[in-house]
Parts: structure tokens; C-alpha cells; sequence
């Protein structure tokens, strides 16, 4: 059987399913392989469709905005972790309007970053100013979206000056190889799906025991009338998830929350309705 006529069985056909409890295990672990690789294969083109187009020009319009709005007059240095630069402290950054009109109104902001080496307390600026980044003597500190602080330690071990020329000559460098940087997240997407789709054996296991008690509950046989084992709730459960596992990935696709709950829930119903004797009179 070809993998489409045994998708759309796995979601409904009592007949098929009758079939399933006796057909061996190594034909399902079979069909889970397709599955999971069309699933890899389903959501790696929806995200190269949506995410990458938005990734490339958000990474074009970052670039090309950093180059022009760094201050020509500022020399950013960075030793063991400490924060220098070649101007009087606090040095303020105006927001960047094309940058303003991308962001939240939460983060919409008058300054882009007030650099400020001199104080102890950079969180203060928050309270002082309207401002997204501020950076102090050692810390990154970041407003998010949540209205909470934000921070990161400069790493300890960099040695480095930044200027303006420094900032056009690095986003010259980088820029081509944006689409090579698209194609790889690409790749990893694939393979984190895939990578997930095994890893979800581990719950699909313990969703096989509930899976079971409710074949006990509903009395069902196997071809010898005797009830049907754990092995077998397996190789049954593998097959309800089809239809859950692709509801997953336009879920997670279109942004909106996911429940364990209801995943699970969906697979028993679906063996409930496939299965049960009080439906089928078997």
C-alpha cells in the first residue's frame, strides 16, 4: 500500500483498522518512517515559504540599516570585558525611523541605544529615557516586549574596536552569503523535524498505554479472541497520530498555541470511532 491510500485510512477506516491489529509491527514502523519524513518535508517548505522570504529581507534592510545609522564619530572598544568609547558618556543613538516602524509599539522607542561605560546602574536609563538597548561598563541590557530588563554579560575574553568603517566592511563581507545562511537553517529545520518525529516515539509510547486501556475498555479482539496486547495499542497509536501530526505543523505554522491535550485526545478519539465494537458491531 502506497503512503497516501494509508494516510487517509489511519485517519478513518474501521475495516483498515480491523486489519491493522494483526498486520505486523515492522510495516507500521515502515509507514511512521514515511510519515515523519513527509512531515520533515511539509513543514521545511512551509517555513522556506514564510520564514526565509521574511528572514533574507529582515537580514537586507538589518544590514543595509546598520551600515548607514552607525555613528561615524563613534569608536566602540571592547577589553576583557569592559566597555570603552572615544566620546563623552552617555552617548545616545537616535531610533532609526525605518527601524521604529517594524518594531512593537512596546519597544517603539526614542533612542536605539544610550551607551553609558561610566555608571554602575545602566538600568536607571530605562526609567530616565525612552531607549531599547543601553550598554554599560560590562552588561547589554535589552527592554522586552514584557516590559521586563533584559540582560547579557559582555563576553570576558574579547578584544576588539568597532568603528563605522569597521560595521560597512563587515556587513559587505556577510551579505552575499545571506542565502547560504537561509539555505543552511533550511537544512537544520529538516532535520530538527525529523530529529523531533523520533524523540516523540518516547511520548507515543506512554500515549499507547491510554491508548490501550481504552481498547480493554471497548473489549476489543484480535483474530484469536484474545484481548489485544500492548505491542499492538503501539502499533495502533502510530497510526492515529497522522492526522494529529499534520494539524501540528499548521498550528505551529499559522503562530497559534498547541496543547498536549488535545493531540492526545485526538488519537483516542480516533481510535474510538475506528475501532469501537458498539459502532461497527464487531
Amino acid at each position: 500500500m502506497t503512503f497516501w491510500p494509508e494516510f487517509k485510512n489511519s485517519v478513518y477506516n474501521p475495516e483498515f483498522y480491523r486489519r491493522l491489529i494483526n498486520r505486523p509491527f515492522r510495516q507500521t514502523v515502515k509507514y511512521y518512517g514515511q510519515l515523519s519524513l513527509i512531515i520533515a518535508l511539509l513543514f521545511t517548505l512551509m517555513f522556506g515559504l514564510v520564514v526565509v522570504p521574511k528572514l533574507l529581507n529582515f537580514l537586507w534592510q538589518g544590514g543595509e540599516s546598520l551600515s548607514k545609522n552607525y555613528p561615524p564619530d563613534l569608536v566602540l572598544n571592547i577589553v576583557n570585558g569592559e566597555v570603552r568609547i572615544n566620546q563623552p558618556t552617555p552617548y545616545t543613538v537616535d531610533m532609526p525611523v525605518e527601524l521604529k516602524s517594524k518594531l512593537p509599539t512596546e519597544l517603539q522607542s526614542a533612542n536605539l541605544i544610550i551607551i553609558d561605560p561610566a555608571t554602575s546602574t545602566p538600568n536607571n536609563w530605562f526609567i530616565a529615557s525612552s531607549t531599547l538597548f543601553v550598554l554599560g561598563q560590562r552588561d547589554l541590557l535589552l527592554q522586552s516586549l514584557n516590559g521586563k530588563v533584559e540582560r547579557e554579560s559582555v563576553p570576558q575574553d574579547i578584544i576588539t574596536s568597532i568603528s563605522a568603517t569597521d560595521v560597512q566592511d563587515f556587513v559587505a563581507k556577510i551579505s552575499p552569503w545571506y542565502k547560504v545562511i537561509a539555505l543552511i537553517l533550511v537544512i537544520l529545520v529538516f532535520g530538527a523535524t525529523l530529529v523531533s518525529m523520533v524523540l516523540m516515539l518516547g511520548l507515543l509510547l506512554i500515549q499507547a498505554i491510554f491508548s490501550w486501556l481504552l481498547l480493554m475498555i471497548m473489549k476489543l479482539k484480535n483474530e484469536t479472541g484474545q484481548t489485544v496486547s500492548f505491542l499492538t495499542a503501539f502499533k495502533l497509536t502510530l497510526h492515529a497520530t497522522s492526522l494529529p501530526l499534520v494539524l501540528i505543523v499548521i498550528l505551529v505554522l499559522l503562530g497559534l498555541p498547541i496543547t498536549s491535550l488535545l493531540f492526545f485526545t485526538l488519537i483516542l478519539v480516533i481510535l474510538y470511532f475506528n475501532l469501537c465494537p458498539c459502532l461497527h458491531g464487531k
